[in-house]
């Protein structure tokens, strides 16, 4: 049996790859743009500064959220359950504007998430504490992208510039 080099097996992932990227029956190539629209927009400068915090993992509904840097990022990995108004613990003092994500028509979702909406936190009880907190609609099988907003105002920084809290 002949050994394969590293070489010869990434050269023909990498051929793989881009032979299911452009098969529009798999529709890969909609993830791959998804992929690159998330890597362009996060990479610049400070968006992602700081380690991840975790602001929920629910195992039985399948739903992951965390924020990192000015970027709040959540998951419906659930492939039967939607969810509208989940509730999403998030740091004091935030708001939040939608930025991107996975639903959209042009990363090939059915564009059910409002492009651009603001989320204002609510006071509500969890665990013995008040705590603010945001609500999500949460298709199946999607994740959303939410940038940090300015305290005073809705703008936010959705290009990856600006000094961090959203602010131009």
């Amino acid at each position: 049996m002949s050994a394969v080099s590293t070489y010869t097996v990434k050269h023909i992932w990498k051929g793989l790859t881009l032979l299911m990227r452009d098969d529009p029956a798999l529709r890969f190539c909609c993830l791959a743009d998804f992929d690159s629209e998330m890597t362009h927009r996060l990479a610049k400068g400070d968006a992602l500064d700081g380690e991840p915090t975790c602001l929920a993992a629910n195992e039985p509904d399948k739903v992951l959220a965390f924020v990192r840097g000015r970027f709040l990022f959540a998951f419906n990995f659930n492939p039967t359950r939607s969810f509208e108004g989940y509730g999403i613990v998030v740091p004091p003092a935030t708001r939040w504007r939608h930025a991107f994500d996975t639903d959209e028509t042009r990363f090939g979702g059915q564009g059910r998430i409002s492009a651009g909406g603001a989320y204002e936190p609510e006071l509500v009880r969890a665990r013995g504490e008040i705590v603010q907190q945001i609500r999500l609609y949460l298709p199946a099988r999607t994740a959303i992208v939410l940038a940090r907003c300015a305290r005073r105002s809705v703008q936010c920084d959705l290009q990856g510039h600006g000094n961090g809290r959203g602010d131009r």
